[in-house]
């Protein structure tokens, strides 16, 4: 039962690592392309207000950014790096937009996914566009699925120990009864008990030659009696 129960525990245990490591990866991914496409329309209608330092209108666009629950700061650049609109969601205290544009890689801190879009206006570059995300959510789907999965491999668990324990009585019984059947030969020097077979599989055609064997037994002591 043991060996049965860690051989299935463990593979359940793999896949449902694997499951969810392949949904965060997903999720994430899934996070960043619409953080990718939200830029890129955001900044398609702030492109102007940031070649004309416009913070009035660079403010309302990315005001507009509440609509998304995922977003919880923005920032407009213009094409000096000057800081022309910041938003941040209400009620959030988490690391404010940088100073001056950088680079996605290390735009991002730890719990955040950021990015980068430049801006251009009929082909000349007027400034950039950063937006963050706050990975929130993607922790409460990973709290969910751990919830979710160790309830499925406690049920799971239970259903292997008791087939397990049904398996106990198919393979288990018939040799722990050939056990109790050679003790007593052991003990007693009873040739004439025999084990009793009670499938036809392999612990079956094992006790027939056990049984075969006490005959054998049996008959020889039987005619050393008589000599």
């Amino acid at each position: 039962m043991v060996i049965i129960l860690l051989a299935s525990s463990s593979v359940l245990l793999l896949a449902c690592v694997g499951f969810v490591a392949y949904d965060q990866i997903k999720f994430q991914q899934g996070m960043e392309s619409d953080l990718k496409t939200l830029a890129k329309i955001i900044g398609s209608s702030s492109s102007f207000a940031a070649s004309m330092e416009d913070q009035n209108v660079g403010k309302e666009l990315l005001d507009a950014l509440q609509a998304q629950k995922r977003v919880v700061s923005a920032c407009l650049y213009s094409a000096s790096n000057k800081v022309v609109a910041v938003y941040t969601r209400e009620g959030w205290a988490g690391p404010p937009p940088p100073a001056r544009p950088a680079s996605n890689e290390a735009a991002s801190p730890p719990g955040y996914l950021s990015v980068f879009q430049p801006l251009d206006y009929h082909g000349e570059r007027t400034g950039t566009l950063f937006v963050q995300y706050s990975m929130e959510e993607m922790s409460t789907r990973l709290r969910t699925f751990l919830g979710v999965v160790a309830v499925i491999f406690g049920m799971a668990v239970a259903l292997v120990v008791v087939i397990s324990s049904r398996l106990q009585r198919i393979i288990s019984q018939p040799i722990l009864e050939l056990a109790r059947t050679a003790k007593v030969v052991s003990e007693e020097k009873n040739y004439t008990v025999r084990a009793v077979k009670q499938n036809e599989d392999e612990v079956g055609f094992l006790i027939d030659r056990f049984n075969e064997m006490l005959g054998r037994i049996d008959e020889r002591e039987k005619e050393l009696e008589k000599v």
